[in-house]
């Protein structure tokens, strides 16, 4: 690379030494340009899912003239890396982030690095490698901790919230946090912030949310007025599943008259005309957090 080359044309006549050269062309290549740095940022549990908890992930880099790709890379213990995504350098842009849906952050850790691919489609600088912070907290609790930040990690931080949206710090330290036990009931997440970088800022990494979770316990209205302030059926209690208890209410004949979840109170009514007064059945399936679940049948006795 770095090399003048020219070129020109010269022509020659048959059975004559006269000759005709063109303008000379004249080419200079060069070195293609790495890239100053490659730094992955951050590497953070996403809090988009009590189900499924995914990923997100940043790296800075500068000087990409000649760079097509960065190849985001993604591994699991101790498996090779597989390419999971391409993105395309914009001009004048130093910061990069993506999503990876593909994971699973509550059960494993994912280790991630960010290749810079030049004009030739060559390699020509990796990133860091950084993952996930994993939190458990049954039976005791624990958390992994966060590798790749250049100068490590200045702090975490244990985390509380009642109802995953207010987060209050309950514990800082330098090094991993251990507690014996964690009975409050609500949520838990790790917090770690990065020791300033060679590149002037720091960075903060999030671990996935575990919850502690009430035994089901469940309390069901037996007598409603509905002209009154009791005016409805409902079943509250804690531990609750809601996504999956239901509840189904009878008149004396046998008839089913309304089945509904548990969120969806029942107003003392049929096809949208109020019931007489008298007594009716009501059956109630119930799943908790934890995996139990109770059948529980009884009467409701409508008031007017």
């Amino acid at each position: 690379m770095r090399d003048t080359l020219d070129f020109y044309i010269r022509t020659h006549q048959k059975r004559s030494s006269v000759t005709s050269t063109s303008s000379k062309l004249t080419f200079e290549t060069r070195k293609l340009v790495t890239p100053n740095h490659l730094y992955l940022s951050w590497v953070t549990v996403n809090d988009n899912s009590p189900l499924k908890s995914t990923i997100s992930l940043s790296w800075n880099s500068s000087g990409l003239q000649d760079i097509v790709a960065f190849s985001v890379q993604r591994k699991l213990g101790a498996n090779l890396y597989t390419p999971i995504q391409s993105i395309n350098p914009a001009a004048n842009q130093t910061d990069y982030a993506t999503n990876d849906l593909n994971t699973n952050a509550d059960l494993y850790t994912y280790t991630y690095r960010t290749l810079a691919i030049n004009k030739c489609y060559d390699t020509v600088l990796v990133s860091n490698e950084s993952s996930n912070i994993l939190l458990t907290i049954i039976p005791s609790q624990g958390h992994t901790t966060y590798n790749g930040w250049e100068n490590g990690v200045s702090y975490y931080e244990f985390q509380y919230s009642k109802d995953r949206s207010t987060w209050n710090t309950q514990y800082t330290n330098t090094a991993p946090i251990l507690l014996e036990q964690t009975d409050s009931v609500g949520c838990y997440r790790i917090s770690a912030e990065e020791n300033q970088n060679s590149l002037g800022y720091s960075s903060f990494s999030q671990s996935n949310i575990k919850c502690r979770f009430d035994s089901l316990k469940f309390y069901v209205t037996t007598a409603i007025a509905p002209n009154g302030t009791n005016n409805k059926f409902i079943i509250t209690g804690q531990g609750i599943d809601y996504t999956q208890s239901f509840y189904e209410i009878y008149n004396r004949w046998g008839e089913l008259i309304k089945r509904s979840n548990i969120t969806q109170p029942w107003y003392a009514l049929y096809q949208n005309s109020p019931v007489q007064s008298g007594i009716y059945i009501y059956i109630a399936h119930v799943y908790g957090v934890l995996g139990e679940y109770k059948k529980d049948s009884g009467t409701i006795h409508v008031i007017r």
